[in-house]
């Protein structure tokens, strides 16, 4: 008896350490009106009708709402003030406040965080994953606090999981293999070297709807998300879903404004980036769920991958893609140690929160 009530006298404590908590936080939100006001300046390559572009006007609804309007954001979409590869360096010097860093166009400058592969699983357990790299676990949480130390950048404890990658192609596919030896667009070509790939074109994102309408490409690899938001059924046939998310942007404020904020202001940004990363999840699990609708009401033929498609992916983009990572830009950015790092918690992440074990999969392909 004595026992069973220490346990319940345990537990009520923590639940009232608990809701203390949660009402210190929700107190020092409501407080956050009463701070002298500060405008953060936000720069985005991403446009408003991109999915990155709708998430940062959420953001500065949902930050000026809470802040009571001691916090406001100025948004500089479509690349008005300057391209995705100028904006880390633009927010180091302080020229804008906040970025959301887009791994591809800054991959030089925060190599650490391209090594980060694809995720099998739920964008909730993505989300859990990268958490465990990028806050859980201390040795890759200090690399990548380090990294954007070095950047005078601090990051936020938001990022975007993307929806099921899918491979959108203007020519028939039965399998992944059929598009190898079509003209295939991407930002970056050495992991699909890897995988087989021969004709490669170079296509941005923003590019990928003219790109495939005027044939300089027949196949890219968008989201699921990406194909409904961008209507890219309206201008490719046939799609493999390949189940697996990406994260390549995460939220950061220069270090120097966000130490300029109030204690207040601080808890509603991180707030705010808690509102965001279930919004984010939300909306990007309902265009998933479109995107079967959307492609069959347009005539489009929808093919998953085989398990064993969907391994040999997950081995070329987690294993071979790393290795290939470190040869390159690891060693050209001096930063083999500090990617070793990540990588381990990557694969530590993924064999905790999904069903992959990452060590048997490279022992089945590696020869």
């Amino acid at each position: 008896m004595k026992r069973l009530i220490s346990l319940l006298l345990a537990v009520m404590m923590m639940a009232s350490f608990m809701a203390f908590g949660s009402f210190s936080a929700a107190a020092a939100v409501e407080d956050a009106a009463n701070d002298p006001a500060v405008t953060l300046s936000v720069a985005s390559a991403f446009t408003s009708t991109q999915l990155i572009g709708q998430f940062w006007e959420y953001f500065k609804e949902d930050v000026e709402e809470l802040s009571g309007g001691s916090i406001t954001l100025d948004l500089y979409l479509g690349g008005t003030l300057c391209g995705p590869d100028e904006e880390l360096a633009m927010l180091s010097n302080g020229s804008i406040d906040m970025m959301m860093a887009f791994t591809p166009a800054n991959a030089f400058s925060i190599p650490a965080l391209a090594s980060i592969y694809y995720t099998p699983g739920s964008i909730e357990d993505t989300q859990k994953v990268v958490n465990y790299i990028l806050f859980e676990d201390e040795a890759s949480a200090k690399v990548v606090e380090d990294t954007f130390a070095a950047n005078n950048a601090t990051l936020l404890p938001s990022f975007i999981v993307t929806s099921e990658m899918v491979f959108a192609s203007t020519q028939p596919i039965t399998c992944w293999a059929d598009m190898y030896e079509g003209k295939y667009g991407c930002p970056m070509d050495a992991n699909y070297t890897d995988m087989g790939y021969k004709n490669l074109v170079t296509v941005i994102d923003t590019d990928w709807y003219e790109s495939l309408r005027t044939g300089l490409c027949d196949s890219i690899n968008p989201t699921a998300a990406d194909v409904v938001n961008n209507k890219i059924y309206e201008v490719a046939d046939y799609y493999l879903v390949c189940p697996a998310n990406r994260v390549d942007n995460w939220m950061l404020i220069n270090t120097d404004s966000f130490n300029a904020l109030t204690d207040n202001q601080k808890e509603v940004l991180s707030q705010a980036c808690e509102d965001l990363l279930a919004y984010s999840a939300q909306v990007e699990n309902e265009l998933n769920d479109q995107f079967v609708d959307v492609v069959t009401e347009n005539g489009g033929t929808v093919i998953d991958m085989t398990d064993e498609e969907f391994e040999w992916f997950l081995y070329c983009g987690d294993i071979l893609g790393w290795k290939t990572g470190l040869e390159t830009l690891a060693v050209a950015t001096d930063c083999v140690d500090e990617m070793a790092v990540v990588q381990a918690a990557n694969r530590e992440g993924m064999n905790l929160y999904t069903e992959y074990d990452f060590d048997a999969l490279e022992a089945k392909y590696a020869e």
